[in-house]
């Protein structure tokens, strides 16, 4: 009898070793960072007027507009930004202009150069998707931007990777709206052209 419960306990024991061993052990699931993409049939133009957080923008690009529009030597930027494109478009919402000192996006209004020369610099004629951008933030590559003028290496932005998200001159992309000309990667803060270097007079020989 004694040999019998032996048996029929080892008998046991070793069956529940190998329900155990079968036994599938549920992996844990890693939560991926996605970014947001949006798809819209609308131009860059058309989602931006569209959207309440970037009506600062908006207005800004107006304020150029309406100057070219009354023959000043100044880009139609609602004109460009409604044609075919492809153009790239890296726009700050409102509270990258708030971030400002007080009385600069006033100031700018008024002053369309200036202004000009800073939405340009928020526009890549070229159409850069998610993907590609990627690719050229791992190489921290530099992008030409629409103000290129005498000076290029005041119209360049780079691009990058921090906490895994693309960056622009340091700041972050927090989504992405893909319009029928082109893209609209949305940050967080106002982008600065590079300061122009004071034009120093050749010394005679």
């Amino acid at each position: 009898m004694k040999i019998l419960t032996v048996l029929l306990t080892g008998s046991l024991l070793l069956s529940g070793a190998v329900f155990a061993a079968d036994k599938k052990v549920p992996e844990k699931k890693v939560e991926k960072k996605e970014e947001k993409i949006e798809k819209q049939d609308k131009t860059i133009w058309t989602i931006a007027q569209g959207s309440k957080d970037h009506s600062t923008l908006v207005a800004a690009i107006e304020a150029v507009q309406k100057d070219a529009d009354a023959g000043n030597k100044r880009f139609a930027l609602v004109t460009a930004l409604t044609q075919a494109g492809p153009y790239t478009v890296f726009a700050p919402v409102n509270g990258a202009f708030d971030k400002l000192p007080k009385g600069t996006v006033e100031a700018l209004l008024k002053d369309t150069e200036k202004l000009e020369n800073i939405l340009l610099y928020h526009v890549y004629v070229g159409s850069l998707d998610t993907r590609r951008l990627t690719m050229m933030a791992k190489g921290e590559m530099e992008l030409d931007q629409a103000n290129v003028g005498d000076e290029p290496a005041h119209s360049k932005v780079k691009l990058g990777e921090k906490d895994g998200k693309i960056t622009v001159n340091g700041n972050p992309i927090v989504a992405s709206i893909y319009g029928n000309n082109g893209w609209i990667h949305v940050i967080d803060t106002v982008l600065l052209p590079p300061a122009a270097k004071p034009k120093t007079e050749a010394k005679p020989m």
